[in-house]
């Protein structure tokens, strides 16, 4: 990362094919060290911790499938009629909307998944589950109480609240794709960002992980139907078996990852459902077989899914069967990669820095696993962490899905500490952004190049000085920038003053609209226009400039314009 303590100018180039995001502010915690820790000590008070122990132990012991959380829902929703909390009910069947702040933006959103699994509970204890067959095996249970618990804490602290916080409380994230149709409902109006928590029966309480980037596996589902000609276990020449066609299938898929995939771009594919025959004498006339496919990139997936399809058809035809494959359906949808926004691990790492000390937080490596959180990161930036709730009495932790499983519930206080310090702090510092008098103080000229037909924006902040205001300043300003129609984001380049190296030279022949943003004093900038050829310049907001009529160290607005377009003569 560049030192801005150490550079004079700091230039960064934007090349764009989308409206930048919240992913572009580098958001820090600078001027509120003191959020997390406060909120922390509420959570453990003794009242509201054991309130929090109550309602984990009471969705404990009533377990509800996908979309069958109306027990679940209830209980969410009776709780935040008794701290004052307006929802909108229902959403995606069984979800929750909950509303803090002032109703108006920014806004910004905590989640929790509340459904269960189809286990029957081993684990002996006072809270076991009264519904046969039924399980909080993966956390759920602890997620919703640490949402409520966070709900409590924001509720407490409203005047802390600079915007609107959105409590999304959701059914179905067990392969029911509960995230999906809780956008589709509208979940994620106006919404700019949202955050996630997952338990951890690995992580010692206190402790957080998460990364940047890819964190979990996108994954599918498949299943196929393998038909061949029953018939009986001594004759099979008259039969065509499709036990033997479904097991060449299955050896042939694994070469899938093996032999075809990039060893470097971590891929799974699991065959976990093999279903034919009833009778050892028996050769059936078709055979089920189904499973699970993963890889961190869309891209990959795709081409996974599309490889399964042609093997296993070519494969059963060379056995004289014929298959049909199916993947996504309405219970089982495809999941997406789950990908940590850069800009809100930052924040992230200052949150949980500030309450567990830098010693609390870990950076993890990627897992295989999915989350259907990923469906919210597919639509606004997002953030997904794993939260220690490790029991510290068993000899060994066990596994999220287990029949065992089993948390700790000191882990709380943690999760609905964090949860509430992200989101007040995230809207923090957006709306000291909108504070600021030198936002109108800001003005952008138009290039057009020859030839073209995109565009690009440059950005400029003096760099000495600067504060962490600045920083986030420029970026929000970025973020309010239309840019030309059909553009993505594409890249960011810091430029110290030093001269354009020739790489960005050329990949500035095809831009059509050039775009700059100018903020604080700035003294020396390159020659663009000598840079880009240009043949045409048009202004805008150019009264506003002269309005502005400000002198950055010495060079008036007029004539600093002159200077970064430079080489007039290559200008209409």
């Amino acid at each position: 990362m560049i030192s801005f303590s150490k550079v004079s100018l700091n230039f960064i180039l934007f090349l764009f094919l989308c409206k930048p995001t919240f992913s572009d502010l580098l958001l820090t915690s600078k001027d509120l060290p003191e959020i997390p820790i406060d909120f922390l000590n509420f959570a453990k008070q003794a009242e509201v911790f054991d309130w929090m122990v109550d309602i984990r132990r009471q969705i404990h012991e009533n377990p509800e499938l996908g979309y069958e959380e109306f027990e679940t829902s209830k209980l969410i929703r009776e709780e935040l009629d008794k701290m004052g909390i307006p929802y909108r009910y229902p959403v995606a069947v069984t979800g929750v909307l909950g509303y803090i702040g002032s109703g108006k933006p920014p806004f910004v959103a905590i989640r929790a998944d509340m459904d269960a699994l189809s286990l029957q509970e081993m684990v002996e204890w006072d809270h076991k589950s009264k519904n046969p067959g039924k399980m909080h095996a993966c956390g759920h249970d602890a997620h919703t109480a640490m949402l409520l618990g966070a709900a409590r804490i924001l509720q407490e602290h409203r005047n802390l609240v600079k915007g609107t916080i959105v409590l999304v409380f959701q059914p179905a994230e067990e392969g029911g794709g509960g995230a999906k149709k809780m956008i589709e409902a509208g979940a994620l109006e106006n919404v700019e960002a949202i955050f996630g928590i997952h338990s951890s029966s690995f992580l010692p309480v206190g402790e957080v992980a998460s990364r940047s980037g890819p964190l979990l596996a996108g994954s599918g589902f498949f299943e196929a139907v393998i038909s061949g000609k029953g018939g009986h276990a001594a004759i099979p020449q008259h039969s065509v078996d499709p036990i033997l066609s479904a097991s060449n299938v299955i050896v042939s898929l694994q070469h899938l990852v093996s032999r075809e995939a990039d060893p470097l771009d971590s891929q799974v594919l699991t065959v976990a459902k093999f279903q034919g025959g009833g009778a050892f004498n028996v050769i059936p006339d078709s055979v089920t077989i189904g499973g699970t496919f993963r890889a961190f990139s869309r891209e990959s997936l795709v081409k996974l899914k599309q490889r399964i399809e042609e093997v296993i058809v070519g494969q059963a035809a060379v056995q004289r069967c014929n298959a049909t494959v199916t993947f996504e359906s309405k219970d089982r949808p495809f999941f997406p990669p789950t990908v940590n926004d850069g800009g809100l691990h930052k924040l992230f790492q200052r949150v949980a820095g500030d309450m567990l000390g830098t010693a609390g937080v870990n950076d993890m490596q990627p897992l295989m696993g999915s989350e259907d959180f990923s469906f919210y990161q597919e639509i606004i930036p997002g953030y997904f962490f794993f939260l220690g709730m490790k029991d510290e009495t068993l000899e060994q932790p066990v596994m999220p899905h287990s029949p065992y499983f089993r948390i700790d519930e000191g882990g709380l206080p943690f999760g609905a500490a964090l949860h509430a310090s992200l989101v007040v702090r995230s809207l923090e510092l957006k709306i000291r952004l909108h504070d600021r008098e030198d936002v109108d103080e800001t003005w952008k000229a138009e290039l057009r190049c020859k030839n073209t037909h995109q565009g690009l924006t440059i950005w400029f902040i003096n760099a000495t000085g600067r504060t962490d205001e600045d920083e986030l300043l420029r970026n929000e300003a970025m973020e309010a920038l239309q840019p030309p129609p059909n553009l993505q984001y594409s890249t960011i380049i810091d430029y110290q003053g030093k001269k354009f190296p020739s790489w960005i030279s050329s990949s500035l022949n095809h831009l059509k609209v050039l775009q700059i943003q100018v903020f604080n004093n700035i003294s020396t900038l390159p020659c663009l226009g000598r840079l880009l050829q240009l043949e045409e310049l048009s202004v805008r907001g150019r009264r506003k400039l002269k309005f502005v009529g400000r002198e950055f160290l010495g060079i008036s607005a007029d004539q600093w314009f002159n200077t970064i377009v430079g080489c007039g003569d290559q200008l209409s």
